[in-house]
Formats: C-alpha cells, structure tokens, sequence
C-alpha cells in the first residue's frame, strides 16, 4: 500500500520547525509513514534508517515528540505529537489534518466544478451567439 500525506504550508510556523534538523526530518519521515490511521509500524533502527539518521538521532526525535511542548499551537495531549503503540507509534493529531485535507479538498474540488460549469455556460453562449449571427 503506498502512503500519501498532504504537507500543510504551516508546519513552517509550527514549533517543529524551531527542531533540530533531524527533527524535523524525522516528522516529515514519520508523516510519510504514516496509515491512514496515523499509525507508523517501525522500530527504532528501521524508522533511523528510513529518516536517514543515526539511531541516537531518532531516539532523541522520539523523546521529543513523546514530550509534552509547551508551544505547542495545538494545547490537546500537552503539545505531544506521538504515542507509543504495539508495533510503533500513532500521530496524535492525525485525524485532525486528515480532515482538514479533506475539507481543503472538498472546497478545492467544487471551485473546479464551478469554474467548469462556467466554461460550458460560456461556451454555450458563445455557441449561440454565432449561430444567431449566421443566420442575419
């Protein structure tokens, strides 16, 4: 099954971004592991080795995001990002964003149908305004 997460343009003001480099890069990895549950099965030397980090580096990312964040913009498990589940670990906030995407998605989607409907309107017209001029 392939993973699929949609990367919201605040994470760049969220309290993640003022991470270590590691950090962040681990967070980034863990989204993209991510079940549409929010759940990532690793362990620890294989999530370092698919973030690309040493293991000492992915323990401390861990520790971080088991750790309560005091600036942390969402107040909801003390700013925690994770916890610790059979087999690896669940995103805390998963369902939120997941369905944020979908209302983003939702709105996306009906601009297109209307901006669609609207090109066949003016299509129509245009249609019927030509013929309307062939036959004078």
């Amino acid at each position: 099954m392939k993973s699929f997460v949609k990367l919201f343009g605040s994470i760049l003001d969220s309290s993640i971004w003022n991470e270590p480099a590691h950090v962040k890069l681990m967070w980034i990895t863990m989204l993209a592991m991510a079940d549409k549950h929010g759940e990532v099965d690793a362990s620890l030397p294989g999530l370092a080795k698919r973030a690309g980090v040493s293991r000492e580096e992915c323990d401390d990312a861990i520790q971080r995001f088991l750790s309560p964040d005091p600036d942390s913009r969402n107040p909801e498990n003390e700013g925690r990002r994770i916890e610790v589940i059979q087999g690896g670990w669940a995103l805390l906030n998963h369902e939120y964003y997941r369905n944020l995407m979908s209302k983003e998605d939702q709105t996306e989607q009906s601009r297109i149908r209307m901006q669609r409907s609207r090109e066949k309107k003016a299509t129509k017209e245009c249609n019927r305004l030509e013929s309307e001029e062939v036959k004078f």
